[in-house]
């Protein structure tokens, strides 16, 4: 098992988009809710950057104990994402970069081996770490495409 050219471009890149995207956008479109319930701007961009930092952990686990399941990662019930939402949003982009290094460095140390490990997720069933990274980058592309949404809307 290894990492392929695609994979290994988007992880070392792919979040650095948003900075672009962002850059003529206003605090009151950063905030800007489209309807109750929803995100904004900014709560994803808080959530992207969290997000890394909660995919680490969990490839740490698959790492040091294989067959593990896991349920679906839901911030809205994770109480240190108001605390990220809390930040600025500067802050936040800053600490996306910092924080895609640690998973980026983690991911690159990992071993040919260790990339075969697996673990189940409760939607997408079982997945190997590779499998795993790309759903990853996947979820990131997500809320880049809604970060953009939301600012062509």
């Amino acid at each position: 098992m290894e990492l392929y050219k695609a994979l290994i471009d988007r992880l070392a890149s792919q979040h650095l988009i948003i900075r672009e995207l962002t850059s003529n956008v206003t605090e009151e479109q950063f905030d800007n809710k489209p309807s109750p319930g929803t995100w904004s701007i900014h709560d994803n961009i808080a959530h992207i950057t969290m997000y890394h930092l909660v995919f680490y952990r969990r490839l740490q686990m698959i790492i040091e104990n294989e067959g593990l399941e896991f349920e679906r990662y839901n911030p809205d019930e994770d109480m240190d994402f108001k605390n990220w939402q809390k930040m600025s949003t500067d802050d936040l982009l800053n600490k996306l970069n910092e924080n895609k290094k640690l998973l980026v460095d983690f991911i690159f140390s990992l071993k040919e081996n260790q990339l075969s490990r697996s673990a189940t997720h409760q939607k997408f069933g079982k997945m190997n770490v590779v499998e795993w990274i790309e759903f990853f980058l996947l979820h990131e592309a997500h809320h880049i495409y809604t970060i953009f949404k939301l600012i062509r809307s």
